[in-house]
């Protein structure tokens, strides 16, 4: 038999199926770009939407550039020494110029991972902010979006005469794409702010998520919409977001005017990173394409919600995923100790948490589907949420035996967090 190799972390786990009914889904195979430099050079000077560069900078600008943390490659190493040179060569000095992690609720980056993220010679010549969303000093209030949500911003954002967002298309289980005005909402807006955001997916009676909340949705997403007219109200002046594989290498990007460039980017995602398949799946073995993909469970769970997408009810998933961060979030498995799907619903409704939808999504899909986690995770935690652990893949493959026929089909997903399987019935 084949012998596959799928990214788990840093390293890799390599396995053999008993079983020959398999098939691998994956994006179209795009080769990363040549001459990483002067394809974005190329992408900068030739904006879509917008004015050129020159003509939208000035010599007395204050410059904030925000910048994605550590769970997303974008390439930034690569694209912000571009920036830095047209800035330069517009007047601006480096001292006019920041840079501000949009770390929307996740952790604070250590100085190796900013220095990492940004590259040893930005590092050097521009101020660095981390973004706080539990510091109200750091924050003002600017109006609610059109669905209500309270809009508290950093305030270096509403200080810089010239605003430049950039960031990684990706899917987004409940907004549809990454990237574009994500960097705005919910990347520097208090806590309270991305809380009234998120919550946005919820139904306000019944059960479950609004119709049009998913992966690859964009038009009349509700939160793709409260994105759009928060970059409305901050008027961004510029945009670069990347698409990069699984090697955190760039093969697309796009520059210019956040809605137009944005969604330009998104039509090529959806349209090389989805796998149209004619059949659900018995078991679905997924990967989240290694690290960062995998960093933390709530990370992880994107691949899961994509892969989800492919098994039939009742189904198998194997997940392989490091998680070498814990979940994420330090009350991510608080919310387990609701059983009941009705009493998991009501408290999200009333003590809403960003990590409570996807803790609630997580146990959905462990009621639909058998779902074995290959991780660093403790075992009991695992356990506590419906999920069945396995210390390695062949673990996993024993597992799967109590809740499969003997000519079952399996479908491979080596990078879950960029391949969104859509289902066509024949």
């Amino acid at each position: 038999m084949e012998k596959l190799t799928l990214k788990y972390g840093k390293t890799s786990v390599s396995f053999s199926l008993k079983n020959e009914y398999y098939e691998i889904l994956k994006p179209a195979k795009i080769e990363p770009v040549s001459d990483t430099e002067q394809y974005l050079a190329s992408v900068i000077d030739k904006p879509s939407g917008c004015s050129a560069f020159d003509q939208i900078f000035f010599a007395d600008d204050r410059i904030l550039i925000v910048v994605s943390d550590i769970t997303r490659s974008t390439g930034a190493e690569f694209f912000l020494p571009i920036l830095l040179q047209r800035l330069n060569k517009a007047g601006i000095r480096d001292s006019q110029i920041s840079i501000l992690f949009a770390l929307g609720i996740h952790r604070g980056l250590t100085d190796s991972e900013r220095k990492a993220i940004v590259g040893e010679e930005v590092a050097r010549r521009i101020a660095i902010l981390d973004h706080d969303p539990d510091n109200r000093d750091q924050m003002e209030y600017i109006g609610e979006t059109l669905r209500g949500t309270p809009l508290l911003i950093n305030q270096n954002v509403l200080k810089a005469d010239g605003l430049i967002l950039t960031g990684n298309i990706t899917f987004h289980y409940l907004a549809g794409f990454g990237g574009g005005g994500k960097a705005l909402l919910p990347g520097v807006a208090a806590r309270e702010s991305c809380m009234a955001f998120h919550k946005l997916v919820l139904k306000t009676a019944g059960y479950g998520t609004k119709p049009k909340t998913y992966a690859g949705q964009m038009e009349n997403n509700p939160m793709q919409e409260d994105i759009l007219d928060t970059a409305n109200k901050l008027s961004p002046d510029f945009l670069i977001n990347t698409i990069t594989n699984t090697s955190g290498e760039i093969i697309r990007a796009v520059a210019g005017e956040l809605r137009e460039a944005h969604n330009k980017g998104c039509n090529f995602f959806m349209n090389h990173c989805s796998v149209k398949i004619r059949e659900k799946a018995d078991l679905v073995i997924v990967s989240c394409g290694g690290y960062p993909g995998d960093v933390n469970f709530i990370q992880t769970h994107k691949s899961i919600e994509h892969a989800f997408q492919a098994v039939k009810e009742g189904g198998v998933m194997i997940v392989l995923a490091e998680c070498a961060e814990g979940f994420g979030n330090s009350t991510f498995l608080n919310w387990f100790q609701h059983t009941e799907r009705e009493s998991f619903l009501q408290n999200l409704h009333t003590t809403f948490e960003i990590n409570g939808q996807t803790a609630f999504s997580t146990y959905l899909k462990a009621k639909a589907v058998k779902i074995i986690l290959v991780s660093s995770l403790r075992e009991e935690d695992i356990i506590s949420m419906n999920l069945i652990p396995a210390e390695n893949i062949e673990e996993a493959f024993f597992r799967t035996e109590d809740f499969l026929d003997e000519n079952y089909f399996t479908y491979i997903i080596p990078d879950g967090a960029h391949t969104l399987p859509i289902y066509e019935a024949k």
